[in-house]
């Protein structure tokens, strides 16, 4: 498939299609930036749960790979080619694997149980993943279904 072959199933240049691709690039950056915090001034739980660090120690490199999807993709789309349809389908999965495996330990962990606004952050950063990768989900099959 050409790279400049344009967008024609998702609609691109609509409105919740151009939202859509924003909001992957604004998360992305999001990524990024968590890490970049992380890595540089320890943004971590004020009382981090048992083995915290060593979860988190585990995911740089596949959320770079995910950032950087997610950003190509929604370029991509807001450019009408393509190419960024199947990398955001793609890109649903780590989001959905992210914050589902983010809740789950943060509940096993105990990490509900330290203070609100970790918790608060913790459930913000998980359902926010979360919700975009079934928004992808649903932009994708929302615009494949046949037309009658």
């Amino acid at each position: 498939m050409p790279d400049n072959m344009r967008l024609t199933e998702i609609g691109a240049r609509g409105p919740a299609a151009r939202a859509l691709a924003i909001v992957q690039i604004v998360t992305g950056i999001g990524i990024f930036a968590f890490w970049l915090l992380f890595f540089t001034i320890g943004l971590a739980p004020a009382k981090p749960p048992p083995c915290f660090f060593e979860f988190e120690n585990s995911f740089p490199i596949p959320d770079a790979i995910l950032a950087t999807g997610l950003i190509a993709s929604g370029v991509a789309m807001n450019r009408g080619l393509a190419w960024g349809s199947p990398i955001s389908l793609a890109c649903s999965g780590g989001l959905l694997f992210l914050g589902l495996i983010d809740l789950s330990f943060t509940a096993q962990s105990g990490g509900f149980r330290g203070p609100i606004s970790d918790a608060l952050q913790s459930a913000f950063i998980s359902l926010w993943v979360i919700v975009l990768g079934i928004w992808i989900i649903r932009s994708h099959m929302t615009s494949s279904a046949p037309a009658t």
